[in-house]
């Protein structure tokens, strides 16, 4: 029972891929609350992984690799959606993104070159 929970989020891997490539990478509100969507869901996952694995819990029974699979599964979603923040172009991931923190270097020298 415990393996079937691990590995029931990845049931959803192929339909979020489906999902992902049918809203396209466009800016809209609809593209961006189905990509927060597939982020916050593993993200609650991640966090909850004891909660969700207490009911399985036996003396003598180990749930570290169901744990560890279940983990896996649900990094691997939360991958595809922070892809897909990239894709959008939402993320900073390119050098010309930082370009505003960039500071401008302040000549300390000048020199004038004089003609006559």
């Amino acid at each position: 029972m415990a393996w079937a929970f691990a590995q029931s989020p990845s049931k959803s891997i192929f339909m979020n891929l489906f999902m992902m490539w049918m809203i396209g990478s466009n800016i809209s509100i609809w593209t961006i609350m189905m990509t927060i969507m597939l982020v916050l869901s593993p993200i609650k996952a991640i966090f909850g992984v004891q909660e969700a694995f207490k009911r399985f819990e036996y003396p003598g029974l180990s749930l570290i690799a169901p744990k560890l699979i279940f983990f896996a599964i649900n990094v691997a979603l939360l991958g595809m959606g922070i892809y897909k923040f990239s894709v959008m172009g939402i993320l900073p991931v390119a050098p010309f993104d930082w370009v505003g923190l960039i500071s401008m270097k302040v000549a300390e020298e000048q020199s004038v070159v004089i003609v006559s």
